[in-house]
């Protein structure tokens, strides 16, 4: 609807008045005005009324980037990724409309596709550089495998919990000892090289002749799919290590898991994010980068490694692949690099339920793996680099 200013229209005469009569009619002469007294100072100024301005919509809204990925051996999903930016102050449910309205864009584009596609919407409500200063407005997904979208309101849940948590107490109160940090006594693992040797082969699951099943895989591949879009919301490396090394020990069970970062300055691969047995004591350790099958993994630039009887191996070293309290039987490296640059390192030790890491394995690393080296790079590399 257009607006026009009330001093461009024609001078038009009161309804029931015919026109021409209201042409012929003399002017009337203006009334006298009477002089109205100024307020006194006892009686206040009547209120000025405020007047309410319009609510923001998300009718105006920016594409702020997008990701588009194509079905491939590693992931069988087509996937398509937008974020949006809409004014601030704009409705959940305004924000929610125009996501849907996208969606409907979005599903015409692939209704001839085969099964498999993934869309994942978010819409904030502020631009940003690097990383958002707050969780989005609302985030829509929908898996056409699922049918309806899944929607969720990732700044309302913020702003509610912040608004749940309890006030500071006016004196600081001294916190009560944790059991676990403080245990009644210290208790340590005995090293795996003071046991006695077994003259046995260790208990391996009994081999299987079929691998994971190919539905099983795709959901684990969807999960990780999924998951790593919070990759986007974490703002540290360390965050970013810790949330890889959980999911990883998530999709792919095994007995030990470690994240670690890469020290350019003194080639070391610094132990960040660590679980399972022996984890205090490999917590914030060093290694030197080139030793052990961590430092031929690497260099290898050929993605993930595995390595069966990985203590038989003439590469393996105890200091740099092992562990405190855990008996080596297989490993799988993860080197985290990102266009040649080396950044950070993931070790498995000892697939569970299975006889040892699989094919379907190694490809949702790679896919993990990248995702969380573009946030490292990002994270580590970026920031450094002078603006133009």
């Amino acid at each position: 609807m257009a607006y026009v200013d009330a001093s461009q229209l024609p001078n038009l005469p009161p309804p029931g008045v015919n026109a021409a009569a209201a042409q012929a009619a003399p002017a009337a002469p203006a009334p006298e005005t009477a002089a109205i007294p100024a307020p006194s100072p006892s009686q206040p100024a009547p209120p000025t009324p405020a007047v309410a301005g319009p609510t923001p919509t998300a009718d105006a809204f920016k594409l702020h980037s997008s990701r588009d990925a194509e079905p491939t051996t590693e992931s069988p999903l087509r996937y398509r990724e937008r974020t949006y930016v809409v004014g601030e102050g704009t409705s959940p449910a305004a924000a929610e409309a125009m996501l849907r309205a996208r969606l409907g864009d979005l599903q015409v584009g692939l209704a001839n596709e085969p099964q498999g596609k993934f869309v994942n919407l978010a819409a904030f409500d502020h631009d940003w550089q690097g990383r958002p200063a707050k969780p989005p407005i609302v985030t829509l997904e929908w898996k056409d495998w699922r049918g309806e979208p899944q929607v969720a309101y990732p700044l309302e849940q913020m702003r509610a919990k912040a608004a749940a948590q309890p006030a500071a107490p006016a004196r600081p109160v001294t916190p009560t000892p944790s059991p676990v940090s403080a245990p009644a006594a210290p208790v340590r693992v005995a090293t795996p090289m003071k046991a006695p040797v077994q003259a046995t082969a260790p208990k391996r699951p009994p081999r299987q002749r079929g691998r994971t099943a190919t539905d099983e895989h795709d959901a684990r591949l969807a999960q990780a799919f999924e998951a790593c879009q919070d990759l986007l919301f974490l703002a540290s490396p360390a965050e970013a290590l810790d949330f890889t090394t959980r999911l990883l020990l998530e999709l792919v069970p095994s007995e030990a898991v470690s994240g670690c970062l890469y020290d350019i300055n003194t080639d070391e691969f610094r132990f960040v994010s660590v679980h399972g047995p022996g984890s205090e004591q490999r917590q914030g350790e060093a290694v030197p980068a080139n030793a052990g099958i961590m430092g031929i993994a690497a260099h290898a630039h050929t993605g993930p490694m595995r390595v069966a009887d990985a203590r038989q191996d003439g590469r393996y070293d105890p200091g740099v692949d092992g562990r405190v309290g855990v008996e080596i039987l297989d490993l799988c490296y993860l080197p985290l690099e990102h266009h040649g640059r080396l950044l950070g390192m993931i070790q498995t030790i000892n697939r569970q339920r299975e006889p040892g890491f699989t094919e379907k394995d190694v490809d949702l690393f790679s896919y993990v793996g990248k995702q969380t080296s573009e946030f490292l790079f990002r994270a580590r590399i970026a920031p450094d680099k002078p603006k133009s």
